[in-house]
């Protein structure tokens, strides 16, 4: 055990020295295994991206005479795709591998000073030219671009070495340890305090790569025949062991072990393509690590008047361990290619050439003597024939016969990885000028390294040079092929609009990576945007099987490409199964199928999902999705929410949509004036101008404010779409303007829409149709949209016929809520009581016909001044949802009738609240302010309805004679104006004379 655990002799403060050195080694180890684990993740990653695309969901509908309107309004459905990242330099992973570096070097620094002056020299020289290599004249150390620096840096480490080398030889090693390592720490803080760069350590490391690397070359040149050499002991290292087989164990296990090293090679010089190999080069260079330390031991006589292993020579072999695999670690972790791939040739050609050297050297020296029991591990430094210092001198011979052969293809690569890691260095910087240099010149040395053209190929991309970017993502993925850059290919090609470079290049990727998730989900988006349904659905379910994260993108995108499809249903179905909970696209997507169906979301708002202040594309589709989902919640949070992404800066390219938003918001949770001021506010000057007039056009239809629909239909009609067009081409026959409305229906007709042309086929009908005779044939449903469209130009005694000739139902129903709301407005009770009584009893039927028929009864009864009966039977009767936002206005004349004030202004101001678009509760509210004094508020709320509604006479006449009551003649005088223009000479004549006389009562009175 004693000669595995040999330091357990060692004087302490040897052995403390040593077991530290282990314990960075180890360190040095873990860092090794980390970045062969990790590879090229921390660097090359990948990412998401998003695209939105919108669809028509509806966000309410309404009943308008056997009509049914929708307000649509746009959910978002998410499309994901992968895509290689750009470069995560990480600083971090650098200072790992230069803090052990710099520590092994100090080590190797202090072990110098031991040195004879011709051995410590060349050692100082080294370390001179390492000093040299970190570039601190780039790092402006205390603002100087120069190299006063470095020559201070040269004195404070050469002056105490070459102290302690020449005067003070009997200085112990922790001493002079401590001395170099306070040294360094001293210049580590100066060089982070006052460096003008920000990442001083980044810039030392990478620059100062070039003499670590040359070291882990010395030391592969120290360990390469340590395998071999582990042969000997296993064979002939013990007298058991030896035999007359040793030779022939030993010829065997060497020969296995070569031939791995030449199929290495050979697969390395691309000559052979055979994958099942033992062991990699870098198992072959850990194991070699390992055995060479007891090797190097063993051999210590060899060298013992240079630097005896006790311990100067064990803690040399250490520092070049740690050094070495620092070198290995940061070439995997930082994805240098290039430089891993130089190592990997050192390790290849150091070990077959000087260890066939070894071989035969040892075949040669000690063939006769393995069958006679002679532990030929003893001696096998004290060779009879050939000597050892041969081993290395035939060895190197070879290992220069590859390289040349090769034409010194590993130095290449070598000036590859360390331009690769200048180029990081700049690119970190944000240098792009100089990354590209050092990048370009990391291709010149290796054209085909995948590190340095997907580096380019990211920075042509981001400059907008597609054409350059297509050129190296290809050349990066011929050598070394990786998804990432297979997917980032392919991404330009379709940006460019070449289909089948994007769809081969992504073929081609997923034959080097069958089963690669990120590959297959991209390549079902590509079939998806040409409509090739099979193939969309086979690699979109195909990528959720593979992919081990992020499954939720390509369960997203199979989510958007059922609600594509119209396969709502399905898309439903799959999405309520409660899966990606935590998801931000997959729930967005499931918001817009939920209400594309019209369906609730059990839950609420993730405050997750919008977290930070800043919205993405994902945040704001989901956002907009939940909103429009529970948009008659009166959910304040998402009002809050919407409101305080406005207010912040980032969010400048939605801020239009969330102002949307929040007028949606407030128009239907009854601040409905307060919704249209915001969406009028926005529309102007919007590219989303025809979907907010298609908005405001439906909520005034609603409100039969069908001029001021006409309006906003109008003024984005080349842009809306087809439904929008009828519904424009309604309001129009609304206000009587047949003729009009007749050129748009025949244009609709010709659209390929079956329910589009079907309603205009009958509205049509209906406009060319002036006789009873041939209506009274018609159905019910559109005897009912004749009689209210054509009332206005049928006498009574038509109307009655028609109406007589109705079954009862929900279109008689209808009609007689409409005849009665009709004949009240021209203030015709007899006729309105005559539709009333034919109609027979109120049924107590629950339906939008008879909501409509118990709204016009209860005015019916306000007309006829039974306030009695309209108490009672406001509490009786159904109203809808939308109708029953006028109880409080219905309460407030019942209270204005019992002179109870207090209760009539309450339920007055709720009911403007709640109706602000209603000229009846505005003319009857601004009365009752009148009555009670209050004439300015009075005022204010006509002069808001006229604001609203430009057209409505009722409004005009009231206004005008409320601006003279408060002494605003002049106000009046001018609406008058627009009095003419709706209503005939007769009519404004009668009103002028009511309007003149107001004025001489309100002299009067002042």
């Amino acid at each position: 055990m004693n000669s595995i655990y040999f330091w357990n002799s060692w004087k302490k403060s040897q052995k403390i020295v040593f077991i530290s050195a282990i314990g960075l080694s180890a360190l040095a180890l873990m860092y090794f295994f980390t970045g062969w684990y990790l590879e090229d993740k921390l660097v090359i990653r990948w990412e998401v991206d998003s695209t939105a695309e919108t669809l028509d969901t509806p966000i309410d509908t309404f009943v308008k005479h056997l009509f049914k309107y929708t307000v649509e309004s746009d959910s978002y459905l998410l499309s994901q795709t992968f895509k290689g990242s750009s470069l995560h330099l990480n600083p971090l992973t650098s200072y790992i591998y230069f803090g052990l570096c710099v520590a092994a070097i100090i080590i190797l620094l202090t072990t110098f000073t031991y040195l004879d002056l011709i051995w410590y020299g060349a050692a100082m020289l080294v370390f001179t030219l390492f000093l040299s290599t970190l570039k601190t004249d780039l790092l402006g150390v205390f603002k100087i671009y120069g190299n006063q620096f470095l020559a201070g840096m040269l004195v404070v480490y050469l002056v105490p070495s070459y102290y302690f080398q020449a005067f003070k030889k009997n200085t112990a090693f922790s001493v002079r340890l401590g001395v170099f390592t306070a040294i360094t720490v001293v210049l580590s803080i100066l060089l982070g305090k006052f460096s003008e760069v920000s990442t001083p350590f980044y810039y030392m490391a990478n620059f100062g790569i070039a003499v670590p690397i040359a070291l882990t070359i010395l030391f592969l040149f120290l360990i390469s025949f340590e395998i071999i050499n582990s042969f000997v002991f296993l064979t002939a290292g013990t007298k058991n062991m030896a035999g007359k087989n040793s030779i022939l164990n030993f010829i065997i296990i060497s020969a296995l072990y070569l031939g791995n090293l030449l199929l290495l090679l050979l697969k390395k010089m691309l000559i052979l393509q055979w994958d099942s190999l033992i062991l990699n080069a870098f198992w072959i260079f850990l194991i070699s690590s390992i055995v060479g330390l007891w090797g190097y031991k063993k051999r210590a006589p060899l060298f013992y008047d240079i630097i005896p292993f006790r311990p100067f020579g064990a803690y040399f072999y250490m520092g070049l361990a740690i050094i070495s695999l620092s070198v290995c670690g940061y070439a995997f972790i930082s994805a240098n290619d290039p430089l891993k791939e130089s190592i990997e040739y050192a390790i290849i050609y150091l070990h077959l050439g000087i260890g066939a050297s070894y071989f035969l050297y040892i075949i040669y020296n000690f063939y006769e003597l393995f069958p006679r029991n002679i532990k030929v591990y003893d001696i096998v430094y004290q060779p009879k024939r050939l000597p050892f210092f041969m081993v290395r001198g035939i060895g190197l011979v070879v290992v220069l016969a590859l390289f040349l052969y090769s034409n010194r293809f590993a130095y290449h690569l070598c000036i590859s990885g360390y331009n690769n890691g200048i180029g990081d260095v700049y690119l970190h910087e944000q240098n792009i000028l100089l990354a590209k240099h050092y990048y370009r010149e990391g291709v010149i040395n290796d054209f085909q390294n995948h590190r340095s053209n997907y580096s380019l190929g990211l920075i042509a991309e981001k400059e907008n040079n597609r054409r350059e970017a297509v050129d190296y993502f290809a050349s990066a993925s011929v050598k070394r092929p990786m998804a990432e850059a297979y997917v980032n290919l392919s991404r330009i090609y379709f940006q460019e609009n070449m289909f089948f470079p994007a769809l081969f290049t992504l073929q081609e990727g997923l034959q080097k990576f069958p089963e690669n998730g990120m590959i297959q989900n991209n390549l079902g988006l590509l079939y998806m945007n040409k409509s090739m349904s099979d193939s969309t659905y086979f690699h979109l379910t195909h990528s959720e099987k593979n992919l081990k994260e992020n499954k939720a993108v390509a369960a997203g995108n199979i989510l958007n490409f059922l609600t594509r499809k119209g396969l709502t249903t399905e898309a439903d179905s799959i999405s309520s199964q409660g899966i990606f909970e935590d998801a931000i696209a997959y729930q967005t997507n499931k918001l817009s199928i939920l209400n594309f169906n019209g369906k609730k979301y059990k839950s609420g708002l993730k405050n997750d999902f919008v977290r930070d202040s800043i919205l993405s594309l994902e945040s704001f589709s989901y956002l907009n999705n939940i909103t429009l989902n529970h948009l008659k919640d009166g959910n304040k949070e998402i009002l809050d929410q919407l409101q305080s992404f406005a207010k912040w800066q980032g969010n400048e390219d939605y801020k239009e949509q969330l102002t949307y938003l929040t007028a949606l918001y407030f128009y239907y949770n009854n601040e409905g004036l307060k919704g249209k001021v915001i969406l009028d506010n926005i529309r102007l000057n919007s590219s989303f101008a025809p979907t907010y007039n298609s908005v405001l056009g439906l909520w005034m239809m609603q409100h039969d404010l069908y001029k001021v629909a006409i309006d906003y239909f109008s003024k984005s009609r080349a842009e809306l779409k087809s439904s929008n067009i009828l519904y424009y081409a309604i309001s129009l026959m609304e206000t009587g303007d047949f003729e009009g409305s007749k050129i748009i229906l025949m244009q609709l007709n010709s659209i390929p829409d079956k329910n589009i042309n079907k309603i205009t086929e009958n509205l049509l009908k209906i406009i060319n149709t002036s006789g009873i005779g041939e209506v009274k044939l018609w159905s019910d449903e559109l005897k009912l949209q004749f009689i209210h469209y054509k009332k206005a130009f049928l006498n009574t005694e038509q109307i009655k016929e028609l109406y007589n000739s109705m079954s009862r139902g929900d279109a008689k129903i209808e009609v007689t809520a409409d005849l009665m709301n009709f004949y009240l407005s021209q203030n015709k009770i007899q006729e309105a009581d005559y539709f009333f009584g034919a109609l027979g009893v109120i049924e107590k039927e629950e339906n939008d016909a008879q909501s409509f028929l118990n709204r016009i009864y209860l005015k019916y009864l306000a007309y006829k001044g039974e306030y009695e009966e309209l108490n009672k039977q406001l509490s009786k009767v159904y109203l809808n949802a939308e109708d029953s936002k006028l109880k409080s206005y219905f309460k407030a004349l019942y209270d204005e009738f019992r002179a109870n004030t207090q209760n009539a202004i309450l339920n007055f101001d709720k009911a403007l609240q709640l109706n602000p678009f209603n000229e009846e509760v505005r003319i009857a509210a601004a009365l009752f302010y009148q009555k009670n004094k209050q004439s300015e508020k009075a005022y204010d709320i006509l002069l808001k309805g006229i604001e609203i509604n430009r057209y409505s006479v009722p409004l005009i006449k009231a206004y005008a004679l409320q601006a003279v009551r408060i002494n605003l003649v002049s106000y009046g005088e001018s609406i008058l104006e627009d009095l003419k223009l709706y209503v005939s000479a007769s009519e404004f004549s009668k009103f002028l004379k009511i309007f003149q006389e107001e004025i001489a009562k309100n002299q009067d009175a002042d």
